[in-house]
């Protein structure tokens, strides 16, 4: 009898099917995995790649990186945890669409980007591209100065996502915010004096405000979008020690907004100063180490939050452009990572081509 329920239980085990793991338990490898195993684990089954995961994030703590030949069209990724570089030979990528093509932002594993008509020198063609699954998103043309500055609030397969192009017209004396969503038919256009704002750096989006720096790097905007307002503040006051080149503005996970400037110090190892925005008084206090994670700068500037366990916390990371191939930190396991030849031409001299850091997009 004993021998008998020994070979029923062994039946039974040998039924069940690895592709009828329940939904949990693959929500739980999923969460593990790197963003490149994800996707290998997901086409292994129709029930894997249908489950149910909606909050699941990949085990990826490092940006992965792309660069592209607005020369040639070509585009090239470098996944951060295996080391290697990929390029993207496509139907997309064959056509050209990248050829003449500028980084405006990125975000969610989508790239915006905008081409300038060499006959007028203003942008018409403004899309979205994915580099980890090749896909695009033309939005509306508009005819405007190649120096506009974007960004959008979601991934832009998001309904509600919405995008913001930012340009001062000195010749009006005015600030211009345009803004629309994926499928709109055309830009909706505000516009608002520009009082001592100069042209803007950089913008950024954070629960309804559209924050923008200014070149003149004494004063921030900020765009209410909800009341249709442009307000202006005060930029953190140089110091005697700190003559700032640029700033850039990034968003947290927790919910901050940092202020990074970079600029020439008499002290030495002081390239950077960061600064958190007090939201209740619109003020900036500056912050002296950064315990939670890293900021990787650059075209799309980044904080990535880290345990300090990695030893990467309270780092900062961005590209010489004018040395290529090569990138500014005082981290060796970061300079050890991203050394790396992006593209090798003429007798194996390196050709830089632009560069940004940038997160897959979540399952």
């Amino acid at each position: 009898m004993a021998k008998k329920q020994k070979i029923e239980g062994q039946s039974s085990l040998s039924s069940l099917s690895w592709c009828s793991l329940d939904e949990d338990i693959i929500y739980s490898i999923m969460n593990r995995l790197h963003y490149v195993d994800q996707l290998r684990f997901r086409a292994v089954c129709k029930n894997w790649r249908e489950a149910n995961l909606e909050g699941v994030k990949y085990a990826d703590k490092l940006p992965w990186m792309m660069a592209l030949d607005p020369g040639s069209g070509s585009c090239h990724l470098y996944d951060s945890f295996y080391r290697r570089k990929h390029t993207i030979k496509t139907t997309i990528t064959s056509k050209g669409i990248f050829i003449g093509a500028s980084i405006l932002a990125s975000k969610h594993g989508w790239v915006l980007l905008g081409k300038i008509d060499q006959e007028t020198g203003h942008s018409g063609l403004l899309f979205f591209y994915n580099p980890f699954c090749d896909k695009i998103i033309h939005l509306p043309k508009l005819h405007h100065p190649y120096y506009l500055r974007a960004t959008f609030t979601k991934s832009p397969v998001c309904s509600d996502c919405e995008i913001f192009l930012l340009d001062v017209d000195h010749r009006k004396n005015k600030i211009q915010i345009n803004t629309c969503r994926v499928g709109d038919p055309k830009w909706s256009g505000l516009f608002f004096d520009r009082g001592d704002f100069a042209q803007s750096f950089q913008v950024e989006y954070m629960d309804g405000i559209l924050y923008a720096t200014s070149s003149n790097r004494t004063s921030v905007g900020a765009f209410n979008v909800a009341l249709q307002e442009w307000k202006t503040f005060p930029c953190p006051p140089d110091d005697e020690n700190h003559c700032k080149i640029t700033e850039s503005l990034i968003k947290c996970e927790d919910g901050n907004l940092l202020l990074a400037q970079f600029g020439v110090n008499r002290l030495p190892h002081r390239d950077w100063t960061i600064f958190r925005l007090d939201r209740s008084r619109m003020k900036w206090i500056q912050v002296k180490r950064i315990d939670n994670g890293s900021l990787f700068m650059g075209y799309t500037p980044l904080f990535v939050p880290l345990e300090k366990a990695s030893g990467l916390t309270d780092t900062i990371h961005w590209h010489e452009c004018y040395r290529p191939g090569r990138y500014s930190t005082r981290c060796p396991k970061i300079l050890e990572i991203y050394s790396w030849d992006l593209i090798e031409v003429n007798g194996g001299i390196r050709e830089e081509y632009p560069k940004l850091w940038l997160l897959p997009p979540q399952p």
